[in-house]
């Protein structure tokens, strides 16, 4: 199951999705690479506009940092 924003996979000791700076990160180099075959780029369309672009990097750091 994937979790919109959660790139990175991560999740707490608790077993709760984490979204933090990995994420960014993450979403960032996918990006910068063009890996299309990541499961993180499946998921890296946060703004549902049907393109994983900066747009995405910008909207996952607001998420990250209004949480």
């Amino acid at each position: 199951m994937f979790i919109d924003g959660n790139i990175y996979g991560d999740i707490n000791l608790s077993g709760n999705f984490t979204i933090d700076i990995f994420d960014l990160l993450t979403l960032t180099d996918i990006i910068a690479f063009n890996n299309q075959g990541s499961c993180g780029f499946d998921i890296g369309d946060i703004t549902n506009d049907g393109a994983v672009n900066i747009l995405d990097v910008i909207s996952l750091s607001q998420i990250i940092l209004n949480d």
